[in-house]
């Protein structure tokens, strides 16, 4: 249940409404050619229980390859610009409840916000190539997964946190718990 989007697959920016779960599958880009340009150019999708229920929705991008360039044409048909990596800025995704992410085995430039949400990674076949932010309940990773977490520095300038920076952090082995 829930709203499927299967690419190849454009996103006309605005703001979109899911219930019951998201799953996206395939390459989904955003449209940066739109005109006149709605919501500021900005994909923002709020993943929702259906009507009448509490059950916490999933949410599924593990298969698909979502705003990994800025393209050039009409709808954001053409070949990527310039090199340029998608702007995680113009893709947020917001989950609700304790469902759960599947974002392993996907490729993303986006900001995910599911902080009751958690992620859990198995094995070298699972892998995570994200570039922006993730905001989650907790990350299991079991085996040797790939993690690859990319900070693209227009989060910065769009949340104006330029004194930001890692105060603390502990190295780990590859098994350790979190206190």
């Amino acid at each position: 249940t829930g709203y499927t989007i299967t690419g190849p697959a454009t996103l006309e920016p605005g703001v979109y409404a899911c219930r019951g779960g998201l799953t996206m599958t395939g390459t989904i880009k955003i449209d940066y050619s739109q005109s006149p340009l709605q919501n500021q150019g900005r994909v923002d999708i709020f993943v929702f229980p259906p009507v009448g229920s509490s059950t916490s929705p999933n949410i599924d991008i593990g298969s698909a390859t979502v705003n990994q360039c800025e393209t050039i044409g009409s709808s954001g048909s053409g070949p990527c610009k310039g090199g340029l990596v998608g702007d995680p800025t113009d893709l947020e995704i917001y989950g609700w409840g304790s469902g759960t992410a599947g974002v392993g085995g996907g490729v993303a430039d986006a900001i995910f916000w599911a902080p009751g949400m958690g992620l859990t990674l198995t094995g070298s076949s699972s892998s995570l190539d994200w570039t922006g932010s993730l905001i989650l309940g907790g990350i299991t990773a079991n085996g040797h997964p790939s993690f690859v977490l990319n900070f693209d520095q227009r989060l910065q300038s769009e949340y104006q946190q330029s004194n930001w920076h890692i105060s603390n952090y502990i190295q780990t082995g590859s098994n350790f718990a979190i206190p």
